[in-house]
């Protein structure tokens, strides 16, 4: 999806957009989850966008995923089934910590989300309205492991995950820089296109 529907998406779903700012770096986080059922590939998008020198800055990184993989959709990791992150804009809920006490990333430690669970253990999910939660669920957006996947597997549980180490590297350093600026929160915004 190119950034300026990203944009429009946002601003008609009534989403806050950062860009009255001077500073640089005050990041705009979102995710792009395709129309999809299944998780085996990194076919989602994350959007990293701020406003600079009266116009957006943009990086968007394709090889992305926001729903859990193959492996957690078909073997419950929880008897209330697995947690995936709804559609809608979270605003200061992450900050910059250690994803399982292993290396920095961005953690959901500021604020709760909704999600829906998933518990037929199928690789097939659906939004069921009754499943839908609202907590903390430790739903952090970090990497795959230090090599780099092109399989989701076990690589995301409930999180927002990175297939690309490098890619990840550029998302840790701009979070780096806004929190030089704004402060150690940070939103995200998650675009279904399924909804």
């Amino acid at each position: 999806m190119k950034n300026n529907n990203v944009i429009y998406k946002c601003q008609e779903k009534g989403y806050q957009i950062f860009r009255d700012s001077p500073q640089n770096y005050q990041l705009n986080i979102v995710g792009v989850r395709q129309s999809q059922t299944k998780n085996r590939h990194f076919s989602d998008e994350l959007h990293v966008f701020w406003w600079h020198r009266k116009e957006f800055q943009c990086i968007v990184f394709e090889d992305f995923t926001t729903i859990a993989g193959y492996d957690y959709l078909n073997n419950l990791g929880t008897p209330k089934g697995q947690a995936i992150l709804k559609g809608g804009q979270y605003l200061g809920v992450w900050q910059i910590g250690l994803h399982r006490g292993q290396y920095s990333a961005l953690v959901q430690r500021l604020g709760e989300v909704q999600v829906y669970r998933h518990n037929d253990k199928n690789e097939i999910w659906h939004k069921k309205p009754n499943t839908q939660l609202s907590g903390m669920f430790d739903i952090n957006i970090h990497r795959v492991s230090r090599l780099d996947s092109i399989l989701v597997g076990q690589w995301a549980a409930s999180c927002q995950v990175f297939a690309k180490k490098s890619d990840f590297n550029l998302f840790m350093k701009l979070c780096q820089n806004a929190r030089k600026n704004f402060g150690n929160r940070f939103s995200y915004t998650l675009l279904d296109c399924t909804e």
